[in-house]
C-alpha cells in the first residue's frame, strides 16, 4: 500500500473530484452522503468551529498493488484505511473514504476534517515520516 497526503482549503473541490465517474462512497463518519453539497456542507459546518485553521482539509490517497485487486473487497480497504488513519492519529472527526474504479491498481481517496470534533486542530506535522 501507498498512500500521498494532501492539504487542502476546499471541501467544494476535494469532494466533487472524489465523488466522479467509477466512484463509491464505502464509509462516511459524520456526514450525510445524500450528494457532495450536503457532504460538502458537513464538512464546512465543522469547520467553522475553528475558522482560524487555513487549510482544514484532509487527503489522502492509498494505493494498492495492481497484483491485490482480486483480494481487496470494501470491508479490507476501509479496515486497512481505518488502521493507517489511527496511526497518523487522524481521529475523531468527519470521515469520508470513496473507493476509485478507474485504474488498473485499486486505490481509495479519504477526505477528513482536520479540525476535529471538538473544534481542536488534527496536526500534520510530520505525518510523511511517521513510522507505521
Amino acid at each position: 500500500m501507498i498512500a500521498k497526503i494532501i492539504e487542502g482549503r476546499s471541501f467544494g473541490g476535494c469532494v466533487g473530484y472524489a465523488l466522479k465517474k467509477d466512484s463509491e462512497i464505502i464509509h462516511a463518519n459524520g456526514l450525510r452522503t445524500d450528494s457532495a453539497k450536503t457532504i460538502t456542507q458537513d464538512f464546512n459546518f465543522q469547520r467553522m468551529i475553528n475558522p482560524k485553521l487555513g487549510k482544514a482539509v484532509g487527503h489522502i490517497i492509498l494505493s494498492w498493488n495492481t497484483e491485490d485487486k482480486n483480494k481487496l473487497n470494501n470491508d479490507i480497504v476501509v479496515s486497512a484505511a481505518k488502521r493507517y488513519l489511527s496511526k497518523l492519529d487522524i481521529r475523531d472527526t468527519q470521515c469520508l473514504m470513496v473507493r476509485h474504479h478507474d485504474r488498473q491498481h485499486d486505490h481509495i481517496h479519504i477526505i477528513y476534517n482536520r479540525v476535529n470534533d471538538y473544534g481542536k486542530t488534527i496536526s500534520n506535522s510530520n505525518q510523511r515520516y511517521k513510522k507505521l
